[in-house]
């Protein structure tokens, strides 16, 4: 089994130096070593760092970085290819990944830490072992998270349908807390039950160079509910779209002038709007009404972590001619509801 091992930084790539942590490239050595002390997969590897960095400081010059890298080694014979990367923002370049690449590629797993490698309560081994098994296996093609919460159970999750931590915590999810599958206690595979997802719908997004005019996804103004927040009535000259995150049962609030002014200077200005978060599907409440415009278009159900890097993606590839494009699948981000 030959495979591609991609280090970033992140936790997964740090030591404590005076206090403080920081990226170090000598733990790449420190992870292998851990990991052969610990389990007896066979691999050969090789090594590239396309940036080294903790994530939380990514832009699209990170993303776009280890993109090209993965891109200009996808077809070297690889069984599969391993992404080292910090927890903060690993749904997005997971996302970014399976947006570029689609389904149709050899298996590409992220791999992360929630502790650093020398703190004993750190999972990077454990869910680094996850990704061999999956490559080992064949489990599938496309993109992947292998994590371990602390159940210990190495969880291996769709790329676009990660779901970042809630705050303050460590534990990865999968939207609708479907993941594709798990490794028991004997490293079984074990794929979820009501797990499915389509064929890509759209042809994968990658383009060379397709950051460098786009490092920073200016082009949309993300706005997300609370009480008592107001729609803004000066939208700045450059936003090409308005995302609308809902409540969690798929509302907002529809009541109120400055909502009704807002909407009807997107329209004006031709910018589109995007609504995540209330599905059709879902039951119609009153608030929504206001909502079914024909230049509001409807999201179906995508990880909010993924929509932000699929409309990012799909504005810098200058593939956004029709709205409905984010609607259709792409990496397996789309989630189906059963009747």
């Amino acid at each position: 089994m030959k495979v591609l091992l991609l280090f970033t930084g992140g936790t997964i790539g740090c030591k404590c130096s005076d206090g403080v942590l920081q990226t170090d490239r000598k733990t790449e050595y420190e992870l292998l070593s851990l990991y052969a002390s610990r389990y007896e997969t066979e691999f050969s590897y090789e090594v590239i760092a396309p940036y080294f960095a903790l994530s939380e400081q990514n832009t699209g010059v990170h993303i776009g970085k280890l993109l090209q890298c993965i891109s200009d080694h996808l077809h070297d014979g690889y069984d599969g290819i391993i992404v080292l990367h910090g927890t903060d923002t690993m749904a997005y370049s997971a996302a970014a990944c399976g947006y570029g690449f689609g389904l149709d590629t050899v298996p590409i797993f992220f791999v992360s830490a929630n502790y650093p490698l020398s703190d004993s309560r750190s999972n990077g081994v454990r869910n680094l072992h996850g990704a061999l098994l999956g490559i080992r296996e064949h489990i599938g093609t496309g993109v992947f998270v292998s994590y371990a919460n602390t159940d210990n159970r190495i969880t291996i999750h769709r790329g676009t349908r990660l779901q970042t931590p809630l705050p303050y915590m460590d534990a990865f999810s999968s939207l609708f807390d479907v993941p594709f599958g798990y490794f028991d206690a004997q490293d079984c595979f074990h794929r979820s039950d009501v797990y499915t997802e389509e064929e890509d719908a759209l042809v994968p997004l990658y383009r060379t160079g397709l950051f460098d005019r786009y490092p920073f996804a200016e082009d949309a103004l993300w706005l997300s509910p609370f009480p008592g927040g107001r729609y803004p009535m000066e939208i700045p000259e450059e936003t090409r779209a308005i995302v609308l995150f809902s409540y969690h049962s798929g509302t907002i609030r529809t009541e109120g002038n400055d909502f009704e002014t807002f909407l009807n200077r997107t329209a004006t200005k031709n910018i589109n709007v995007f609504f995540l978060g209330g599905n059709p599907q879902d039951y119609p409440y009153e608030s929504k009404q206001a909502l079914r415009s024909e230049h509001v278009t409807w999201v179906p159900y995508i990880s909010p972590d993924a929509f932000r890097v699929k409309l990012w993606i799909l504005y810098a590839a200058e593939a956004l001619e029709d709205p409905q494009i984010v609607c259709m699948s792409l990496g397996g981000d789309v989630v189906r509801i059963r009747e």
